[in-house]
């Protein structure tokens, strides 16, 4: 009956300590730096570089439409963001459509040189 009773107090325990767990994970809370992270991202930043003059979005749609050969009229924009990559450079990226066409470009911030483009065709 003793052990019964051990056994029971045990079990109580590693229930209350994963349902704690499963709640501060849900809720982001673990503390635990994972890759991708924003307090892993910036513990490799260096402060010259976040300072460093950044093209603005319009200028890299307009990047990506010369590179494209689009005029702006001819499309819709569905994503134009300032993402830190995982090699801590700061690229744009937009996504456009004209017509049943997707363009997908990664533009350098610092830069404005195109990293990558892509393009498919919806069916």
């Amino acid at each position: 009956m003793e052990n019964m009773k051990k056994f029971n107090k045990l079990g109580k325990s590693l229930i209350g300590a994963v349902t704690v767990s499963c709640m501060l994970f849900a809720a982001g809370m673990t503390g635990v730096p994972y890759y991708g992270s924003t307090f892993f991202v910036k513990s490799k930043v260096s402060k010259s570089y976040k300072a460093t003059k950044k093209i603005t979005a319009d200028e890299a749609k307009k990047i990506a439409l010369a590179h494209a050969k689009l005029a702006e009229k001819d499309v819709t924009f569905v994503k134009v963001e300032l993402e830190l990559e995982d090699n801590n450079r700061y690229e744009y990226d937009v996504d456009f459509y004209s017509g049943n066409v997707e363009y997908d470009y990664e533009i350098d911030a610092v830069s404005g040189a195109t990293v990558s483009s892509s393009v498919e065709v919806d069916d």
